[in-house]
């Protein structure tokens, strides 16, 4: 890494190498039978430069070849976007609790085991159905190195691990997941409300056309609801004034109970970062404060554009995921809400008629910055009188959020791994069955 820093210091006014070494452990069930193992051990490598100017950009998975990457870096930049910003000259590398050195202790054959005995746990509870699940174990050294003296490093490791039932015809069903920085069994008491999820989705409900609650789950939440405000408070959407959340700074936007801080360096948990992709220190945040708009987010670029200072949000990613190749931008790492004070469970008594909303087919349609969304009910189940009657039939759910977060019942005292909470709407349009 030095050695390309070094030479594309001589033919460059700025440079930045980006350095990310990941090893991965995934384990796939299908029909409860162990299907796919993959290890892999990856390195990949980014260089960004300033000349004349310009930034130029290139990428690879390998550092033998230093001359290489600084040439086509060098070709890139001439005609390359403008640039003012600078990288930064100084940067955090304090550790957030969020690895474990044995993530990887446990081999593929031992994970494998593990979860074999929770799926054969849940064929012992009556539940005649397709299983399927799986588990991730990555680690991740990403290392970033600019020419204005900045010098960090972070190690990361996250076990991811799922279960889901498949209901008859649907290819889909109840889900449990868990990640975390280290390796957890499932847990049982999960597993057993994903039984009884399972149990009650077997009589399908015909769904009314009306307006109704919607309980949005942590899993839908995160793109009904989240993808839209990461757009929002992007300073990206804020330049290309496509934010409806422009000169709004300082507004009520939405009911007060909703509070979602930017939160990346909050200890223990899988996406705590000390600096972004750009080496900048990351910060909390507050995004919305008791209703109230409180902050955009920035990466260096858009930042020097708009005369704002980086938040520590310049990130390799987008709305479909990033890599090594995925231009920086301004992005959310690590949205937390603050809890409510119900359960979920109580939630669901508060709800005379609707539909809790786990999977939604087609959260990336609808005008996404604008805060537009119109979803098919991928799984969910249908709620009269506080009690679950089944499993929602074909649906369609629609609205605009920040109307939707003007009209909020509730928000739950549980959070996810994500820091997502349950969420309880009023009054959101709902397109049923015909009669």
């Amino acid at each position: 890494m030095k050695e390309l820093l070094k030479i594309a210091k001589d033919h460059a006014d700025a440079a930045e190498i980006y350095v990310t070494k990941k090893k991965v452990t995934p384990l796939q069930f299908e029909n409860s039978k162990l299907q796919k193992i993959n290890l892999s051990s990856t390195l990949e490598v980014a260089l960004r430069i300033i000349r004349n100017g310009r930034l130029g950009f290139s990428f690879g998975t390998s550092l033998e070849d230093p001359h290489t990457l600084l040439k086509q870096a060098m070709r890139s930049a001439e005609h390359g976007a403008h640039v003012d910003f600078q990288f930064p000259s100084d940067s955090s590398q304090e550790p957030l609790g969020n690895y474990d050195p044995e993530a990887l202790s446990l081999s593929a054959e031992e994970l494998a085991e593990e979860l074999s005995h929770e799926i054969a746990w849940l064929n012992t509870q009556g539940v005649d159905a397709p299983i399927e699940a799986g588990i991730i174990v990555e680690t991740e050294e990403l290392t970033i190195l600019n020419t204005s003296g900045v010098e960090v490093s972070h190690r990361a490791s996250a076990v991811s691990q799922y279960c889901m039932l498949i209901l008859e015809g649907s290819g889909v069903g109840p889900l449990v997941e868990d990640v975390r920085y280290t390796y957890r069994k499932l847990d049982r008491a999960e597993l057993q409300k994903l039984c009884d999820l399972y149990r009650l989705s077997q009589k399908k409900c015909r769904v009314p056309t009306k307006k109704m609650k919607i309980l949005l789950t942590p899993h839908s939440i995160g793109e009904v609801v989240m993808w839209r405000i990461e757009s929002a408070v992007s300073g990206r959407s804020l330049f290309d004034h496509i934010t409806p959340l422009e000169n709004r700074v300082g507004e009520k936007i939405c009911d007060e109970q909703i509070t979602i801080t930017e939160s990346p360096r909050k200890r223990n948990l899988v996406g705590s970062r000390p600096f972004d992709d750009e080496g900048v220190t990351t910060q909390d945040l507050p995004l919305i404060e008791d209703g109230v708009f409180k902050n955009f987010v920035f990466d260096l670029n858009i930042g020097k554009k708009l005369k704002k200072q980086s938040t520590g949000n310049g990130y390799k990613t987008t709305f479909w995921g990033g890599d090594i190749s995925t231009p920086v931008t301004a992005y959310l790492r690590q949205p937390v809400f603050k809890p409510g004070s119900l359960s979920a469970s109580e939630m669901v008594k508060e709800v005379d008629e609707g539909v809790i909303l786990d999977l939604a087919n087609g959260a990336h349609s609808g005008n996404i910055p604008a805060g537009f969304f119109s979803v098919n009910v991928g799984f969910g189940l249908y709620v009269r009188d506080g009690v679950i009657q089944g499993r929602a039939g074909d649906a369609m759910v629609s609205g605009n959020i920040y109307d939707l977060l003007q009209n909020v019942h509730s928000v739950s005292r549980e959070l996810n791994w994500r820091g997502l909470p349950y969420l309880l709407l009023n009054d959101v349009s709902v397109a049923g069955e015909s009669s």
